[in-house]
């Protein structure tokens, strides 16, 4: 969310050229990213649909929000449609992590490999001390 508001924050963004509607692009992946993380969150603790409802009413919720505080920043204005785009890409990160299984378990799968396993795919070391000779 942070990320969001500092970029919101800036009164113009760089976007590629001959892209057309890319700022709707971005706001509807961004706000799916941010609906996706909050399902994931609160699907530990919530039913499946209660988890779906919060996440996206979070994310349209702080979509108005981010809308409203961009028309204050110069260079910014507020509009409609990029509420919209920011809601349905949060409808559509949330049905699909509730209602596709496939595409949960590739979320939710450990980067690691498995459960439990050390950072990064590392694994521990036990480094034994290292006698040394020493000369008089």
């Amino acid at each position: 969310m942070l990320a969001i508001y500092l970029a919101s924050d800036q009164p113009k963004l760089p976007a590629p050229e001959g892209v057309p509607g890319f700022d709707k692009i971005a706001h509807f992946g961004a706000y799916g990213l941010l609906a996706t993380l909050w399902v994931r969150a609160l699907s530990a603790r919530l039913s499946p649909g209660r988890a779906a409802f919060f996440a996206w009413s979070i994310a349209a919720l702080f979509g108005v929000t981010d809308e409203f505080h961009q028309s204050f920043v110069p260079g910014r204005s507020t509009e409609l449609a990029d509420w919209l785009a920011d809601s349905g890409g949060a409808a559509l990160a949330v049905l699909l992590y509730t209602f596709w299984p496939a595409y949960r378990g590739l979320l939710d799968r450990p980067i690691a490999g498995r459960r439990g396993a050390s950072p990064a795919g590392t694994t521990a070391a036990v480094v034994a001390p290292v006698a040394t000779e020493r000369h008089s």
